[in-house]
C-alpha cells in the first residue's frame, strides 16, 4: 500500500474525534462519552503513529528502531481498552460498567508492560519496518506479536458481539446502523488478527503463507476495520442531519412489500376484488418505489381482506396438523404461529381453487399482529416467508391433497355401491 493511501483512516479519525471534542468539554462527567472520545483520539494516534514516512521519522529523531511500533501498538492497546469501556457503559447499568472497566485495565496494563519487556529484550536493532518482519526468528518479537493479537481478538470480539446485541434492540436507525456498522468492524478486525496470527505462526515455523501479498492484505483489513468502526461510532451523531433515519424508514418499507409480494399475489389470485388496483408484473413491482408507506398499508389491509375472504374454505383439521408438525419439528412459539397461519392460508387457496368449501368452516381467528402498520407488516412478513419455504406447509397441502382424492374414491365406491 503506497503511502498516501496510509493517510485516509487517521485523517478520519482524527475528524471524528475533533467532531466529537466539543461534546465531551460539555459533559466532562459522563464516563461512557469521555471512553468513546478516547477511543477515537488513541485510534487516531495509532493510525497515525504506524504511516510509514512518521514511522521512519520517529525512528530516525529518537535513534531507537522500531520505537514507532511499540508506541503505535500501545495506542491500538489503548483503542481496545477503552472501546470495551465504551460498550460497557453504554449496555450496563454504570456500577457494572466501572467493574468492567477495572477489570479491562488489569488485562490490558500489564499487557502493554510486557510489550514494553519484550521489545527491549529483542535484538533487532537495524532496519527500520523490520520489527514485524522478523518476528519468525526472534522468540521475543513472536511473544510480542501474539500478545498483542490476543489483547485485539479479545477487544474485536467483544465489539462484534455487543454492537450486534445492543443493534437488536435500539430504536433510532441511525444508532442502528451505527451499531451494526461497529459489529462488521468488529468482524473485520477478527480477520485481521486471525490472518495476522496466522502469518506470524507461518513464519516461524518456517511453512510458506498460502494468502499472497499477507502485509497488503493486513493493511486494507486495519484499514477498512478502522473506517467501519470510526462511521460507525460517529453515525448516531450525523446521521439524522443527512437523512439516515428517512432512508431506513424507506429502505425498511420496500423490503417489507418486497417480502409480502408472494402471500399477497397468491392471495390476489384467489380472490382478485381485495386489490385496490390489480397488480402488475414482478418486475414493476419491484421497480414501483413510489409512495411505499401507502403500498405498504394497502398490502397488510388487503392481504388480511384476502385471508377474510377465503373463512369458507379454511379446514379446522389443518390448525391441529400443522401444529403437531410444527411441534415435532422444534420450532418456537412464535414460529409455530406463523407456520399454523401459512398452511391455513395454503390450503384454503388449495381448496378454492377446487371450488369446493369445506363442510365445517374453521373459526375465523386471525394470527395477532402489531400495534401499527409497522409491526403488524412484520408479522406477515413470517407468514409470507412461511407461506413460500416451510416444507411443513407443502407436507399440509400434500395431506389436503391426498384427502380430496380420497373422499373422490369413496364417493365413487358409494356410487357404485348405490347403483347395483
Amino acid at each position: 500500500m503506497t503511502d498516501p493511501l496510509f493517510y485516509g483512516p487517521p485523517a478520519v479519525a482524527w475528524a471524528a474525534a475533533g467532531y466529537k471534542l466539543p461534546a465531551v468539554r460539555q459533559r466532562r462527567a459522563d464516563p461512557g462519552l469521555l471512553a468513546f472520545w478516547l477511543t477515537l483520539t488513541s485510534l487516531a494516534l495509532a493510525l497515525t503513529v504506524l504511516v510509514p514516512s512518521i514511522y521512519l521519522e520517529i525512528d530516525h529523531l529518537t535513534s531507537v528502531p522500531n520505537l514507532a511500533r511499540l508506541v503505535g501498538d500501545g495506542f491500538a492497546l489503548m483503542t481496545a481498552w477503552s472501546v470495551q469501556v465504551f460498550l460497557a457503559y453504554l449496555s450496563l447499568p454504570k456500577t457494572q460498567a466501572k467493574v468492567v472497566t477495572r477489570r479491562l485495565g488489569y488485562l490490558f496494563l500489564p499487557a502493554l508492560v510486557l510489550l514494553s519487556a519484550l521489545f527491549v529484550a529483542s535484538p533487532v536493532r537495524e532496519g527500520a519496518l523490520s520489527f514485524v518482519q522478523n518476528s519468525g526468528n526472534v522468540p521475543a518479537i513472536l511473544a510480542y506479536r501474539l500478545i498483542f493479537l490476543g489483547c485485539l481478538g479479545l477487544a474485536a470480539f467483544n465489539i462484534a458481539r455487543f454492537s450486534r446485541r445492543y443493534a437488536l434492540i435500539a430504536m433510532h436507525p441511525a444508532l442502528r446502523i451505527g451499531l451494526n456498522l461497529d459489529a462488521l468492524g468488529g468482524i473485520v478486525g477478527i480477520l485481521y488478527v486471525t490472518h495476522e496470527g496466522l502469518f506470524v505462526i507461518s513464519r516461524a515455523a518456517g511453512v510458506s503463507y498460502p494468502i499472497p501479498h499477507p502485509v497488503t492484505v493486513t493493511d486494507i483489513l486495519i484499514g477498512l476495520g478502522a473506517l467501519l468502526t470510526i462511521i460507525g461510532s460517529t453515525l448516531p451523531a450525523w446521521g439524522p442531519r443527512v437523512g439516515i433515519p428517512q432512508l431506513y424508514h424507506w429502505v425498511s418499507t420496500y423490503r417489507s412489500l418486497r417480502r409480502l409480494y408472494p402471500l399477497w399475489l397468491a392471495l390476489y389470485r384467489a380472490t382478485p376484488e381485495i386489490a385496490l388496483m390489480p397488480p402488475g408484473s414482478w418486475l414493476a413491482d419491484i421497480f414501483a418505489v413510489r409512495d411505499s408507506h401507502f403500498r405498504l398499508y394497502r398490502r397488510v389491509i388487503e392481504i388480511r381482506d384476502g385471508r377474510l375472504a377465503l373463512r369458507p374454505y379454511i379446514d379446522p383439521r389443518i390448525e391441529s396438523i400443522a401444529t403437531e408438525l410444527s411441534i415435532r419439528a422444534g420450532l418456537s412459539e412464535d414460529g409455530q404461529r406463523s407456520i399454523i397461519e401459512a398452511a391455513k392460508v395454503a390450503a384454503a387457496i388449495q381448496q378454492k381453487s377446487s371450488g369446493r368449501p369445506v363442510r365445517q368452516a374453521a373459526p375465523p381467528q386471525f394470527l395477532r399482529g402489531g400495534k401499527d402498520i409497522v409491526s403488524e407488516a412484520t408479522s406477515l412478513e413470517r407468514v409470507a416467508h412461511a407461506y413460500v419455504h416451510s416444507s411443513i406447509v407443502r407436507d399440509v397441502l400434500v395431506w389436503l391433497a391426498k384427502q380430496a382424492i380420497d373422499t373422490v374414491e369413496n364417493s365413487a365406491g358409494e356410487n357404485s355401491g348405490n347403483r347395483v
